[in-house]
């Protein structure tokens, strides 16, 4: 089956909207936002950390309130909440660097880890990431765009070039035996004009790992498209599943009756 996986993008303790990786609209409390989501049945949420420090901020100085450090405050703290509502599989990123860390995401409930900027900068980490935690345990982030006449790999939430063809870093990571490739198209992030199909058929007719596609859903039919794709394992998206009630059911119902191999949507009680 594949699966339609709604993401969670974290940024000093606030779930926040992005657009080109470089402007964030503030949605609210996590512990909510992710209350609503995994109540509608998902297949899967990723949970990204892509704050630039590690400062959490409540946004509204006015109301003299003190973030709760206890919960969502911090990954870690975020996942092991999150596990307890829920047998929804959870897959969690940001700043992963050390063993000590996935082993944390994994012991407080993480099902997968999403590594990113490493997979460029540390090499011997991710190797040792894998080895120690198995290919199925780890998930590559690629964020890309179009840059200088070519598709370039970029790290660091998006304000790094790594000058690494696409292909050529997709093929490397899929080479050391990740479970699935995040591909994020930062030149369609919240812009809501359809999944870079051009690229993700030149992912799929290149790599033998599956791959998730992110980056540019809009509307039902866009899911419908790159869910078509062999080699797609899943579509994942964030801004479109915060501004409509039952979001997640809906899709998932068109997707169903659509004749997609997805699973019947229900909501749970």
């Amino acid at each position: 089956m594949k699966r339609v996986i709604p993401i969670v993008l974290i940024a000093q303790g606030r779930v926040v909207l992005s657009r080109n990786f470089a402007r964030h609209s503030i949605q609210g409390d996590p512990n909510q936002i992710l209350s609503r989501l995994l109540a509608w049945d998902s297949d899967e949420v990723i949970i990204l950390d892509i704050s630039r420090n590690d400062r959490v901020k409540n946004f509204r100085d006015d109301l003299k309130l003190k973030p709760d450090f206890n919960t969502g405050s911090s990954l870690t703290d975020l996942t092991r909440l999150s596990s307890k509502l829920t047998m929804t599989p959870l897959s969690v990123g940001g700043k992963i660097s050390n063993l000590t860390q996935i082993e944390e995401l994994l012991s407080s409930g993480a099902d997968r880890v999403i590594i990113n900027s490493s997979f460029s900068t540390n090499r011997k980490f991710c190797v040792d990431a894998i080895k120690e935690f198995g290919g199925s345990t780890i998930i590559a982030s690629v964020d890309y765009k179009f840059y200088k006449d070519d598709f370039k790999v970029f790290i660091r939430n998006g304000t790094e070039c790594t000058n690494t063809n696409l292909v050529t870093y997709c093929k490397y990571v899929s080479d050391l035996g990740v479970s699935e490739v995040l591909a994020n198209s930062i030149d369609r992030d919240g812009l809501g004009k359809g999944f870079d199909i051009e690229v993700i058929n030149k992912l799929v007719s290149h790599l033998q790992t599956p791959i998730i596609a992110c980056g540019g859903a809009g509307k039902d039919s866009d899911f419908i498209e790159v869910l078509q794709i062999e080699g797609i394992s899943g579509a994942a998206a964030a801004n479109i599943f915060h501004f409509k009630e039952n979001s997640m059911y809906l899709l998932k119902r068109n997707l169903f009756e659509s004749g997609l191999p997805v699973r019947k949507p229900r909501i749970r009680d």
